[in-house]
This record gives structure tokens, C-alpha cells and sequence, in this order.
């Protein structure tokens, strides 16, 4: 699935930049062995747009190359260290506030040139840490998340083809930031009206959520899908009578950390 840093690094490379995705195999899974000797270097459909999975081979291959560096929030920031002494600006991307990531996002913060955040409630997080980290840059842009829309521009149900029971879908995973309270109850008083949907990766293996996800999965008017292929996804869509995106926009605290 393309989410906000592919989106971004195709934008840029239809724009005409040239960019290199980078991908540290050692750190995405210690049983991949990725030989340095072979091509670290793999072209895309995007001209403009390559695959790199030894940056620092690169950077040494090409001393005199100026380098902008972008990276997302989360944990890792495999290249800043190594990177930052040889980069013209360093782009850091806030994108989530998960406590597990807080000190990786805050050092992103502190070396970044400029940052660029998703939604409102990220700047209050970075105006919150520049009062105890005044270097971190004010020089901060919001740019919101976006879609593929051609990959999405798929034909809506004729609305006589919409009978009951209406078929409800939600598609992404399904983890901490659902609003889990609200969707029982929804699907409870829905009854036989509505099936609901949901399409995705299931990361709620934490007794925070277990408790609702159990008694939601035992109703009859439930059905839970794996991982689709990104490509398939809109095959599945189209099917939909309407869509929900049931985030949890309370001060609850329901979260895979606590336990």
C-alpha cells in the first residue's frame, strides 16, 4: 500500500526530483541477508524513482551528490545519524504520536532543517516539545495525508441496488486508534440491518481491546477479512453499500500499550 512517504517520494519524482526509497533490509527483518556485492540499486515504473537498499554504498560512490533527506516518524531513523553531516536540508515527517515512538520522533524533531506534520493535533505535539527543545525548527508545513484517487475511482452502488442488510466496510487495520466502545455499540443496535466489514491486518492482540474485539467478533453481523493486496482492494469496495472510518477521537484510553 502507498501511504504518506511513497505518496510523497512519487510526487516528487513526477515533479522531476530524482529519488531514492530507502529500504535497510538488516532492520526490516535480521533473517534477510542482502549481499553487498550484488546491484543495491533497483529501478521502478517511475523513472525518477529508485529503490536503495545500501545508502551509505551510495553516498560514498557519489561524495560530490547533494542530498536531501527525508524521514518519516516511527522507529529506526536508520540514516540520520550517518546522513546528517552530509545532507543540504534534513525533512522530517511527523506522522503519528505513539508513545512507543515519542524519543525516535523527538530526535527527528531536534535534527530537522524543516518538519512537516499530517494533522493539526502533530503540531500541538511539536510546539509542545520546542518548550523544552528550543532548537527544534519553527519552520514547520502542514501536509495532509491524501489517496491514490485513480487507483479509488471506482463506480458507487446504484442506490437501488442498496437493501438491507446494508453492507458496512471498513478498510485499514484494525489496532489501537478505533474507537472500539463506539463500534460495539453501533454494530449491537444495527442488529440484522447491516453487516460490517472489516478488511485488515488485525493488531489487537492487547487486553485493552481484546475484551471488545472478542464480543464483536461472536455477532452475527460481523465479518472479519485479512490482508488484501492493495490492488484487489477496490474489487472488494465496490461492493459497499457505505463506508466508516471509526477512529477514536475521545481523551479514552484504550491503547496496545497498556498491557
Amino acid at each position: 500500500m502507498k501511504q504518506r512517504p511513497q505518496q510523497l517520494c512519487i510526487g516528487l519524482a513526477n515533479l522531476g526530483y530524482k529519488v531514492l526509497f530507502c529500504q535497510d533490509m538488516k532492520k526490516m527483518d535480521a533473517g534477510i541477508h542482502f549481499p553487498y556485492a550484488l546491484d543495491y540499486i533497483k529501478d521502478t515504473e517511475i523513472p525518477n524513482l529508485k529503490i536503495c537498499y545500501l545508502l551509505e554504498r551510495y553516498r560514498r560512490e557519489h561524495p560530490d551528490e547533494t542530498l536531501v533527506y527525508y524521514c518519516s516518524s516511527g522507529k529506526g531513523h536508520v540514516y540520520s545519524d550517518y546522513l546528517e553531516k552530509f545532507c543540504e536540508l534534513f525533512l522530517y515527517d511527523e506522522l503519528d504520536d505513539f508513545p512507543e515512538n515519542r524519543i525516535e520522533s523527538l530526535i527527528g524533531q531536534i535534527k530537522a532543517d524543516r518538519i512537516i506534520y499530517s494533522a493539526h493535533s502533530l503540531k500541538e505535539v511539536i510546539e509542545k516539545n520546542r518548550e523544552d527543545h528550543p532548537e527544534i525548527t519553527d519552520r514547520i508545513t502542514y501536509v495532509p495525508n491524501a489517496c491514490e484517487f485513480e487507483h479509488w475511482d471506482i463506480p458507487l452502488k446504484p442506490s437501488h441496488l442498496r437493501q438491507a442488510p446494508f453492507k458496512i466496510f471498513y478498510i485499514g487495520a484494525f489496532s489501537a486508534w478505533l474507537d472500539f466502545p463506539l463500534m460495539l455499540e453501533t454494530i449491537q443496535n444495527a442488529s440484522i440491518a447491516c453487516i460490517f466489514y472489516f478488511v485488515g491486518p488485525n493488531m489487537t492482540a492487547w487486553r485493552g481491546m481484546q475484551v471488545y474485539v472478542n464480543q464483536m467478533a461472536g455477532l452475527g453481523n460481523v465479518v472479519m477479512l485479512p490482508h488484501w493486496d492493495y490492488e484487489d482492494l477496490p474489487f472488494l469496495a465496490k461492493n459497499a453499500d457505505a463506508f466508516w472510518i471509526p477512529f477514536d477521537v475521545t481523551e479514552r484510553i484504550i491503547h496496545a500499550w497498556d498491557g
